[in-house]
């Protein structure tokens, strides 16, 4: 039996060599087991993402000034060099100690209510389209990390925005890349990202015929698609991932 705490072991890479072979050939035989895997990942992502958060933000007054060294006149010493105050919010969160506590996923469901609420709008089309490194909280990311080929994910709030990976590869570099198409009415882009540095950053984007319309988007350059499909053939090393080695990339968090 995988437990949770073995998954997230599996995940931070802490396991035997055999126990990680162990649990990767679990993963793949079972379904269940993937889908845990795969919201293990978008708990501990948003946890990360909630508590650099809370980190960034200034202490009130009333805190600082708790922290402030004592007087000369108040009789107390005053020490050359403070020692570190521990805070409860900057202790590291154990994604398997996190579900288990939160009963049924409430924990993540918590974090991502609050940043819809940090947050006055979702992502819309221009930023998700941009070429450049993709943030751990775009809708992109979490398609890029997390989705097979051909699951569309329509992001929140009603923003009409829908993106779908098209395929996944590898590249010349050896890196796992992704196509993917990004719609919004009238509007439709083709791009590709592959994984860098344990993040992904997209590539190139072209405008794409939009489904249903005649309208289009087009970027700066209004590259055509003939030339977009040339810059993605000659990213590949081989033939596109098939449906079995697609699933255990993403099972592996896209690692090599």
């Amino acid at each position: 039996m995988i437990t949770n705490e073995m998954l997230s072991a599996y995940i931070d890479g802490e396991l035997a060599p055999e126990e990680m072979e162990r649990v990767a050939r679990a993963i793949a035989a079972d379904e269940l087991l993937a889908a845990r895997l795969v919201q293990f990942r978008r708990v501990d992502r948003l946890l990360t993402e909630f508590s650099s958060a809370i980190d960034a933000q200034p202490l009130p007054p009333a805190v600082l000034a708790l922290l402030e060294p004592p007087c000369a006149d108040a009789g107390v010493p005053a020490r050359s060099e403070p020692g570190a105050v521990v805070l409860p919010f900057a202790r590291r969160h154990r994604r398997a100690g996190a579900l288990a506590l939160a009963a049924s996923l409430v924990l993540a469901v918590a974090i991502v209510l609050q940043f819809d609420a940090r947050d006055s709008a979702p992502p819309g089309f221009e930023e998700i389209v941009r070429a450049g490194a993709v943030v751990p909280s775009s809708p992109l990311h979490h398609v890029l990390e997390d989705l097979r080929s051909d699951q569309a994910f329509a992001v929140a709030s009603g923003a009409g925005v829908e993106i779908t990976p098209v395929l996944s590869f590898v590249s010349t570099r050896q890196e796992y890349c992704r196509e993917f198409r990004v719609d919004a009415g009238a509007r439709a882009a083709r791009g590709v990202a592959c994984r860098r540095d344990e993040r992904w950053e997209t590539l190139k984007v072209v405008g794409a015929e939009a489904r249903g319309s005649d309208a289009h988007y087009a970027t700066a350059t209004a590259e055509t698609d003939e030339g977009f499909d040339a810059f993605v053939d000659g990213l590949l090393a081989d033939v596109p991932l098939g449906a079995d080695a697609e699933a255990r990339a993403l099972h592996g968090g896209w690692t090599r």
